[in-house]
């Protein structure tokens, strides 16, 4: 793969795809590739710290506001958790979450808009809609577009 004027190796392309941290991205500074901070982010922004020191403003779950039907106060709650990011200086936020509900063993579920799938595609797009104007710097990815129905031996191969 090339970027710019520069080749990336094998080491290079594998280092992208195993990340930095647990929450950052890889740099490959010769090729211009940035590392990038991540956040999970479908009820506000975490920390990696995830402990009393942490400051974050919660967000109703995406469960209730599948519930609400309402597109206008997702793509509300997409602008609060981008400007949360902007402030914690975070650069991709691990958000929504449009798998669909469809089994009580989804042990994300509450991270789930709804199982109705025309209900998921509009406050999706919503949420992405306010959470990542370009003139942020902030990115959404858009998560769990299909699997994660139950949690099983999550913990084993």
């Amino acid at each position: 793969m090339t970027t710019g004027n520069v080749a990336l190796g094998t080491a290079d392309l594998t280092r992208l795809t195993a990340g930095g941290s647990m929450w950052t991205t890889a740099a490959i500074p010769a090729a211009g590739i940035p590392s990038l901070r991540l956040s999970d982010g479908p009820m506000g922004i975490a920390s990696p710290r995830v402990d009393e020191r942490d400051v974050a403003r919660l967000t109703p779950s995406a469960v209730s506001l599948g519930a609400s039907f309402d597109v206008t106060l997702v793509e509300r709650i997409g602008t609060l958790v981008g400007s949360e990011a902007v402030r914690n200086g975070v650069d991709l936020v691990l958000a929504p979450n449009v798998n669909l509900a469809r089994s009580p063993l989804a042990g994300r579920a509450f991270e789930y808009f709804s199982e109705d799938p025309l209900l998921v595609g509009c406050l999706g797009a919503a949420w992405v809609r306010g959470g990542t104007p370009a003139a942020r710097g902030v990115s959404t990815a858009v998560r769990t577009v299909c699997g994660g129905r139950g949690r099983g031996h999550a913990d084993c191969i």
